[in-house]
């Protein structure tokens, strides 16, 4: 749904409205926090957790095509150079988020402190993720169009 809507917001604002919504999600992973209370009525540990996840996926679900048609519009003919750079780049971050994950629990003798340090450094990275969507290109009007005007699937 997202790349429908790139024509006319851009892509600056969908990748600034994803980071916001990871980063603030991340931030409610926090086991310190419990969830929430619905007319007096706690919610459910797991029911909490399966809409934090899910929410955190609408948040990929609006940074992934803004970002990829982005790049894309920098430079449409090297299209099979930019996808495999950014699934090489996505691969190895997970791979380097996951080994500083273990890293900073390992530290930790708690464990419920060590996933608190986690998911606070992570909602911190997430949202020093926001000030360089400025250097972004706009595509205001671009979203889809390949060098001729046709459309472009992505």
């Amino acid at each position: 749904m997202t790349s429908m809507l790139l024509n006319r917001t851009g892509y600056r604002l969908p990748m600034a409205a994803g980071f916001l919504v990871l980063a603030l999600t991340t931030l409610g992973l926090n086991p310190y926090w419990r969830p929430p209370a619905i007319l007096g009525r706690a919610i459910p540990t797991f029911w909490w957790l399966a809409a934090l996840i899910f929410v955190s996926g609408m948040g990929v679900g609006l940074v992934s095509p803004s970002s990829n048609n982005a790049a894309i519009e920098l430079m449409p003919e090297k299209i099979s150079a930019i996808a495999g750079l950014r699934g090489m780049f996505r691969q190895t971050g997970g791979v380097i988020g996951t080994a500083g994950i273990v890293l900073v629990l390992s530290r930790f003798p708690d464990k419920v402190a060590g996933f608190r340090a986690v998911f606070l450094g992570m909602s911190a990275l997430l949202s020093l993720a926001m000030p360089p969507i400025r250097l972004v290109p706009d595509g205001r009007g671009a979203a889809g169009a390949g060098p001729r005007g046709e459309g472009l699937e992505v």
